[in-house]
């Protein structure tokens, strides 16, 4: 059955830039594979979007969804934001809402990234978080984007997330690779640490992701900066691996 996902996730990609291209929007669609090394070990499969679009001028809309499945446990998850865009920064407010096999948690916030120069991307988030049972708390967390060439990045990032007193924070670093600008298909992985109240979770995550935003044949640098919000949209509860 997660093969089956997996494989569907990819036929799916395949078409989605002439629907993107035609509607004049921007999107990306991604499949991932997370192995957890320690407690008690286990495999997790992703499959993961966001689709937006201009509102004209500055501003932009965006909206995410996923599905998630661990040792035959689903979950899944789906957000949006609105934002505004400058010559060398994004600025956007965001919510998500995932729902993980009968506990439900959603964060809501705010989030901006700084385009330094033609190599770094800077990033920056936090907000609040509301869980089952009236748990809430809040998050807040960063990332550095490398870009070793046009095609190439590399990600460094921290998220840390309180939860009615139970803290969570994660450390990842990760590479991608744009395969081809003409058909932009990416690959990506990585690793994370995840330390929860002491215990402690280790994963390696590996993917492919295709990008359908214009303009046809640009870089991953520009389809990333110019493309879908990814970390400014995203969810700061499990860093990478969701």
């Amino acid at each position: 059955m997660k093969i089956k996902l997996s494989i569907a996730a990819l036929l799916l990609a395949g078409t989605a830039p002439f629907a993107a291209q035609a509607a004049g929007i921007q999107a990306n669609l991604s499949t991932s594979y997370t192995n957890i090394t320690n407690s008690g070990g286990g495999d997790l499969w992703n499959i993961d979007g966001a689709l937006g679009s201009s509102l004209g001028g500055s501003w932009g809309a965006e909206v995410t969804g996923g599905y998630h499945n661990s040792s035959g446990t689903s979950s899944g998850n789906f957000g949006g934001a609105i934002s505004w865009s400058g010559s060398d920064y994004r600025l956007a407010a965001s919510g998500n809402y995932l729902n993980l096999g009968g506990f439900s948690i959603a964060n809501y916030g705010v989030g901006g990234e700084w385009f330094a120069s033609s190599q770094w991307t800077l990033g920056i988030r936090g907000g609040g978080v509301d869980g089952t049972g009236s748990s809430s708390g809040g998050y807040v967390g960063g990332e550095v984007k490398f870009y070793a060439t046009p095609n190439i990045v590399l990600n460094g990032g921290v998220d840390y997330i309180d939860i009615s007193g139970a803290s969570i924070t994660s450390e990842d670093i990760s590479a991608e690779w744009l395969v081809s600008q003409t058909t932009p298909i990416s690959i990506f992985g990585g690793y994370q640490h995840t330390d929860a109240g002491g215990a402690n979770l280790d994963a390696f995550f590996v993917g492919l992701r295709i990008y359908t935003n214009d303009p046809a044949g640009s870089a991953l640098v520009d389809r990333q900066r110019g493309g879908n919000l990814g970390y400014l949209d995203g969810m700061p509860y499990l860093g990478k691996i969701l």
